[in-house]
């Protein structure tokens, strides 16, 4: 899991184009924007919506893993991006146990968009 820090991923990143990458990514399984509908897999994840800064699993309607519960704390900059760069090596025992997301660039985008929901 790469090491980067908040100023790398903040300075480094392109909002716009991590909203478009959260929709093909992301918005299969996740809200991603006040309005959208829930996600239509069966399957499907919390929202991601204001989540920077916040508890990790704060959701009481969703059922997280128990990896991802006893993860705990907040959700940082370096936290949103390892997690969304390599789920399983970030919090091993995810339910998000896939990774779509190949390049570190795009995951900073992602990280910055969603970053930019909770102002």
């Amino acid at each position: 899991m790469p090491i980067i820090s908040a100023d790398d991923i903040l300075s480094s990143a392109d909002i716009d184009n991590g909203r478009e990458l959260a929709r093909v990514y992301c918005k299969g399984c996740h809200s991603i924007e006040a309005g959208d509908p829930p996600p239509a897999a069966l399957d499907h994840g919390p929202p991601l919506i204001g989540i920077f800064g916040q508890e990790v699993a704060r959701d009481a309607s969703f059922e997280y893993s128990q990896a991802l519960r006893e993860f705990g704390g907040e959700w940082t900059h370096e936290r949103l991006y390892s997690f969304i760069y390599r789920p399983m090596l970030t919090v091993p025992g995810t339910l998000m146990g896939h990774q779509l997301v190949q390049k570190p660039q795009e995951t900073a985008d992602i990280a910055a968009f969603l970053i930019s929901l909770a102002y």
